[in-house]
């Protein structure tokens, strides 16, 4: 069955507008980064930890795992999602400063935190003193992250360590979302450096997220691994890291970017008088995928005419309108190139919806959950995620899918 068929038999299944993720997708995105790592850091344990607000659908962080992933949770909640579908063995914590509470709870399951202040550090030393120690640093150039232990808190860290003859197990830094390879090569340096100067018998580097996926371009969207993973072999040799080091990264939206969509029904189209510039009206909103709008991005779209084919045309320009009373309920929230024959009875396909889409839908205007479907490797579609009710607002999760 080939792409639009299943987009006909998803829509006739489901109604829209409908969220797709294709499982093939996830794992060619993960193979690649696996297959960089094997290419330039033989020999060096390489953890790929993947953040689940990314997405928070745990039918997708099952494929995930079976890959040999972890996964990155922030708080209490996120654990007992996963843990609904015993997806909770192998986690990291990376939060901002926790409640007490909160760092009870994840110290009783096991769950390494990267402790973001020397106070939790205190803390967990006193309340878990059997337990492996990590820490983020914060090594931005003016020390202005929100969270995490400053450089100029180093040696305050390690008279802690000394006075409670305690080690480090780990290190954890976060380089900022979007990141360029310049500066996340700057700060791979900075936090190398600090490892090799001060604690050099570390056993965990966690080398954290903010790797881009370029949202505007057609080619070459995703992250380039082969550099990345070339440039932080070179500098594991410069700074002389241990062999036993291992290496943790965490990469979201370039693993689940393109592996989602967004299909929106049109319902009625309005032109100028040159029929130059449209005003395509659908089911959609803003709500359903606010980040783009936030980022004020652009994402990539495909037409499809009521019988699912696809309309290559781009001669004219217009708007994609959500179905709401706000004046501002754009889908996009820029003007985009659209099919000049385009009919009130087409589709919409958003695409590169798969990070921060469905997990950020807005309660905001009172816009019902979309479902989800998940295409898998046999490219039979699954429902993982049922429409919302007409009266709430909450997102039905499915814990067995079902074949549409």
């Amino acid at each position: 069955m080939n792409q639009t068929n299943l987009y006909e038999r998803i829509v006739k299944n489901t109604e829209t507008p409908v969220f797709v993720y294709w499982q093939k997708r996830l794992e060619i995105n993960l193979d690649k980064i696996f297959q960089a790592a094997n290419r330039h850091m033989k020999g060096r344990v390489i953890e790929v930890a993947v953040p689940y607000f990314t997405n928070s659908n745990p039918h997708l962080f099952s494929i995930i795992k079976q890959k040999g992933c972890s996964i990155v949770v922030q708080t209490v909640e996120e654990w007992h999602q996963l843990d609904a579908h015993a997806l909770t063995d192998n986690l990291i914590a990376s939060p901002t400063v926790l409640p007490e509470q909160d760092m009870m709870f994840f110290m009783s399951k096991n769950v390494p935190i990267n402790l973001a202040s020397i106070d939790d550090v205190v803390w967990q030393i006193n309340h878990f003193p059997v337990h492996p120690l990590f820490v983020r640093f914060d090594i931005s150039v003016d020390s202005a992250q929100r969270m995490g232990i400053k450089i100029g808190e180093v040696d305050k860290l390690k008279q802690i360590l000394n006075r409670y003859n305690t080690k480090l197990k780990g290190i954890h830094i976060y380089v900022g979302t979007f990141s360029k390879l310049d500066k996340i090569i700057r700060l791979t340096s900075t936090i190398l450096d600090l490892v090799s100067r001060e604690f050099p018998d570390i056993e965990v580097i966690n080398l954290g997220g903010g790797f881009s996926y370029n949202y505007d371009k057609a080619l070459n969207q995703h992250f380039d691994w082969d550099t990345y993973f070339e440039m932080l072999a070179q500098k594991i040799k410069l700074h002389g890291i241990s062999p036993n080091t291992k290496f943790v990264i965490e990469p979201g939206r370039d693993v689940l970017a393109d592996v989602g969509e967004l299909i929106l029904s049109s319902h009625h189209v309005f032109w100028n008088s040159q029929k130059t510039i449209g005003q395509i009206f659908t089911d959609g909103s803003y709500v359903y995928m606010p980040s783009a709008t936030i980022r004020s991005r652009q994402h990539q779209l495909m037409f499809l005419s009521s019988q699912f084919e696809e309309l290559t045309d781009r001669s004219a320009m217009g708007r994609i309108n959500g179905c709401t009373t706000l004046s501002s309920d754009f889908v996009l929230p820029m003007f985009v190139e659209i099919p000049s024959n385009i009919t009130p009875d087409c589709f919409v396909v958003v695409k590169d919806i798969g990070a921060y889409g469905a997990t950020q839908h807005m309660e905001f205007l009172n816009k019902k959950p979309c479902p989800e479907v998940l295409v898998a490797s046999n490219n039979y579609p699954y429902l993982i995620t049922a429409r919302g009710r007409e009266d709430d607002k909450i997102r039905y999760l499915l814990t067995n899918p079902i074949r549409i």
